[in-house]
């Protein structure tokens, strides 16, 4: 038996779309999606910022999720147009929906965020926290399908790119951070 992406986007996306349906459901990934918006990702870092402990976050977030979501994500959306899955006959997406699918540009600024708070936080020795971002950034990836909008190799690609772009700020000599948690700027 042979299998191809297609059969991986067709099928992966009706397990999750339809397949996972419930009012619990729809609440939940209705609050991940919104919550995947670079806008959203943005007012977070923000309000890292306010609080001292908090505020080396606030410019790597922000700056992965420009480089992640924005930069990277959006112009593969551009070189690379794709159909969204709504537009199947017995698709219900729950959002309207504007570009090309590929990539996922939620998942690509949840795991940029998630990426680069992770690797923060393993150097502050609070891993936790980073690997409680990485299920937030996965649960986003889920929305995207569940809502109808991505194809599941539309959210791994956003995934990949997001992962890449918060390995890039981390390793940006601005943003270094010594094990003490201190950066070096």
């Amino acid at each position: 038996m042979s299998w191809s992406l297609q059969d991986l986007d067709y099928g992966g996306f009706r397990t999750i779309h339809l397949g996972w349906k419930s009012v619990a459901a729809d609440l939940l990934f209705s609050f991940l999606s919104y919550s995947g918006l670079g806008f959203s990702v943005a007012i977070f870092a923000i309000c890292l910022a306010l609080y001292s402990p908090t505020r080396k976050f606030c410019a790597p977030i922000l700056f992965s999720i420009l480089l992640g979501g924005t930069i990277f994500a959006q112009s593969f959306k551009t070189l690379m147009p794709r159909l969204r899955p709504s537009n199947l006959s017995w698709a219900i997406p729950q959002e309207a929906h504007l570009q090309s699918s590929f990539p996922s540009a939620h998942t690509a600024c949840a795991f940029a965020a998630a990426t680069v708070l992770f690797i923060m936080l393993v150097k502050d020795r609070k891993p936790n926290w980073g690997i409680l971002a990485l299920f937030w950034a996965l649960g986003v990836g889920l929305s995207r399908i569940y809502r109808g909008v991505h194809w599941p190799t539309d959210v791994i690609a956003g995934a990949m790119l997001g992962i890449l772009a918060g390995c890039l700020v981390s390793l940006m000599p601005i943003f270094h951070v010594n094990l003490s948690g201190k950066t070096k700027a």
